[in-house]
């Protein structure tokens, strides 16, 4: 990954971590190119991966299957839609959609909190 692809929040994993069993949150990035975390020593940006979404994963953020839609989530006056199957992911605020973005792969965490931090949904992704 790249410094502009992380924000200060972002859950990645990190050197190999194919289970995504250990992810780490970032919680700073400095000028050398390191990424500080709590939970482990600093490490660099050519060995943090993201972590795709799984079905595991939305349904503990409080996402649930929805026939025909994909999996859907309600936080206040917004509705989160992602569908696994079209990676397309749509935010509606007060049932107008606010944001639309398609994936030719799987969406992955980060991604996900980015879109939440772009339409204002104050909602914290807890995958630990």
């Amino acid at each position: 990954m790249k410094p502009n692809e992380l924000m200060i929040g972002d859950w990645v994993v990190y050197d190999g971590d194919v289970e995504y069993i250990n992810p780490i949150r970032i919680e700073g990035i400095d000028t050398t190119g390191l990424c500080i975390t709590s939970d482990r020593d600093d490490v660099g940006f050519d060995g943090v991966q993201p972590i795709p979404i799984t079905v595991e994963i939305l349904e503990k953020i409080g996402f649930w299957c929805e026939h025909n839609i994909g999996y859907v989530m309600e936080e206040g006056e917004y509705e989160i839609i992602y569908d696994l199957l079209d990676h397309n992911l749509r935010i509606l605020e007060n049932r107008k959609q606010i944001l639309n973005l398609e994936y030719w792969i799987e969406m992955c965490v980060h991604e996900l909190q980015h879109a939440f931090r772009l339409c204002n949904i104050d909602k914290e992704i807890e995958i630990c």
